[in-house]
């Protein structure tokens, strides 16, 4: 059943081993080059176009040159750099865990910013499988697929990157396996030379927007920029080697790695790791706290209010004949966390406190049809606009609209409007509240 949904969903990319891309790759490699000497060399990558349609690769296999009359800014997320190679709609059968490093040399193709864009990542492997790259540079994986032959859920992938590089994962579906990454130092490193000192000191940049179905990130080490935006789903996050150290940058100054969660990341949606998580965000809060970010706090702070609703919703509650103090604390955390999830999923969605201002607001205006047989829809809207400051005088509005007919009715429904305007500050305060705290920036 696996194999048949799979080729459907497979039929519009061209299959290729990644033994055979990597032959490709380095036939461009030697192919781009005009002119390479010990001290200076030049390239063009469109010297490979024949070669590659040949291979019937030319419309997986591009490349993209941008010729800014000024130089980019140096932004950590750049689309397209200078030069660019794009792979895309190719289901790549991962035939070999050391294809990449198999080669030393990577030039003129290692100066380009790489864009996997919609490929297949098929891994032979029944639940491991490694991919790493042997140069430092700049990486895009867009809109990719990353799956086990056996359609086994749960497998590990281990995406290895050198010190430096910048690598951006987008959109990709991971199908429920666990992902490791990090930054290593080159193995053609020596100590004793200037490059590698370089290399060592310089760690990579790793960015995560809109992924989907990741069972467990592990991010090992080699990071000092780490950012989570566009809602990723991860089930489990972990850092390691990271927090508790300093990396060294190229000027020689330690610093702390630096690392960005967007308001929306779906972190842990069953509550499988919560404490795990509430170190974790306490930890990051602490470190927002130091650098005076308050919108890394405000953050921080209600995904780790998610978790506290959790772990007081899975207790017991206790017995209010025989502690009635512990049972009324209990419950007032509860329905103070259940309102925070309910009114606004703990202060990140603004339109739910609007909408349910305004729709109550409107309700609440609308009671006096009820009992006022000559109530008309012209009355409702001039009671709803009238202006704010009277609001709070519901009862004294609705008499000068409807006039006599106010008069008329019984003691007890003037007592219910007055109770009615009670309610409805009360609804429009408590809602109120919600939504400054959910555009609070």
């Amino acid at each position: 059943m696996f194999k048949h949904i799979f080729s459907r969903a497979d039929s519009n990319k061209k299959h290729i081993t990644l033994s055979e891309l990597i032959d490709v790759l380095q036939n461009v490699c030697q192919l781009s080059f005009v002119t390479r000497s010990e001290n200076t060399s030049s390239f063009d990558f469109d010297r490979a176009k024949s070669y590659l349609k040949e291979r019937y690769l030319d419309y997986h296999i591009t490349f993209i040159s941008h010729k800014f009359n000024t130089l980019p800014l140096n932004s950590e997320r750049h689309l397209y750099g200078m030069n660019n190679i794009e792979i895309c709609n190719l289901h790549i059968n991962l035939d070999d865990n050391l294809a990449w490093v198999a080669h030393d040399d990577w030039e003129p193709l290692s100066y380009a910013k790489w864009h996997f864009q919609k490929c297949y990542f098929d891994a032979d492997s029944p639940n491991m499988h490694t991919i790493q790259f042997p140069w430092r540079g700049d990486f895009r994986f867009y809109k990719n697929q990353f799956a086990f032959r056996t359609g086994r859920i749960g497998g590990h992938w281990l995406l290895v990157f050198r010190l430096g590089s910048r690598i951006l994962f987008q959109g990709n579906n991971f199908q429920g396996h666990n992902i490791q990454t990090s930054c290593a130092p080159s193995r053609l490193a020596r100590p004793e030379s200037d490059k590698a000192n370089q290399e060592v000191r310089e760690s990579g940049s790793i960015f995560f927007v809109g992924n989907k179905a990741i069972s467990s990130l592990d991010i090992l080490g080699g990071f000092t920029s780490i950012s989570f935006t566009g809602m990723n789903r991860i089930e489990q996050l972990v850092f390691k080697d990271i927090l508790d150290t300093s990396a060294v940058n190229v000027a020689g100054n330690t610093q702390k790695p630096r690392i960005y969660f967007g308001p929306r990341e779906k972190i842990d949606s069953h509550f499988h790791y919560c404490l795990q998580h509430r170190n974790l965000f306490l930890y990051l809060r602490n470190l927002s706290a130091a650098s005076s970010d308050i919108r890394q706090l405000n953050v921080l702070d209600k995904q780790i209010d998610r978790i506290e609703y959790f772990l007081n919703k899975n207790q017991d509650a206790p017995n209010p004949m025989l502690d009635y103090k512990q049972w009324v604390e209990y419950w007032q955390d509860r329905l103070l966390y259940a309102w925070r999830r309910w009114s606004s999923d703990f202060y990140r969605s603004w339109v739910r406190p609007l909408s349910m201002i305004i729709f109550g607001y409107a309700l609440l205006n609308a009671v006096p049809i009820l009992v006022i047989d000559n109530f008309s829809l012209s009355d409702w809207l001039e009671l709803t606009l009238r202006p704010v400051s009277e609001i709070a005088n519901y009862e004294s509005a609705l008499s000068r609209i409807v006039g006599d007919d106010y008069d008329k009715i019984s003691l007890a429904n003037k007592n219910m409007f007055r109770f009615i305007g009670l309610i409805k500050v009360v609804w429009i305060a408590m809602w109120s509240f919600a939504f400054a705290r959910s555009i609070k920036r």
